[in-house]
């Protein structure tokens, strides 16, 4: 259970165990461009989350990193579904579809099941911000980093 901390002077005691988080940041990727494949042109060649927290008064990064399943593609209609998994546990997931028409991006992000993400933008770069910039979730598997 959490503490609860409601004065100036407990936060002062407690400030080297607080675990805060920083910031997210947006992240933009390359696409990924497989030869003779050209259909994935408009999908991303990784996917990658990042936050900064202070963890027990250290600075400290976790960073999550989502690669394609190729095998997972589809052409459906009028959209086109491109599966990603995360590299520290493939059970957490992202499914980004693309609309050709109107060049729209939507994505969804799965932990352990669980449909916990949703973003979408009008073209590639709004896209990818509104989808990495909340960072890491809760229960989604990371690479932490103390920094220097």
């Amino acid at each position: 259970m959490a503490k609860i901390i409601n004065t100036k002077k407990e936060l002062e005691k407690h400030k080297d165990k607080i675990i805060n988080c920083i910031n997210g940041f947006g992240f933009i990727p390359q696409k990924l461009q497989i030869k003779d494949k050209p259909e994935l042109d408009v999908f991303p060649l990784n996917i990658m989350f990042m936050n900064y927290r202070y963890y027990y008064g250290r600075l400290q990064s976790g960073v999550s990193l989502y690669e394609p399943a190729l095998q997972s593609y589809e052409d459906i209609i009028d959209m086109q579904r491109l599966m990603y998994c995360n590299i520290y546990n493939p059970e957490n997931k992202i499914i980004i579809v693309y609309y050709p028409e109107n060049g729209k991006y939507v994505g969804y992000k799965y932990i352990n099941g669980k449909c916990v993400q949703e973003a979408c933008g009008p073209d590639w770069k709004l896209f990818f911000i509104h989808l990495t910039i909340i960072g890491p979730l809760s229960g989604e598997r990371c690479k932490f980093k103390f920094e220097s």
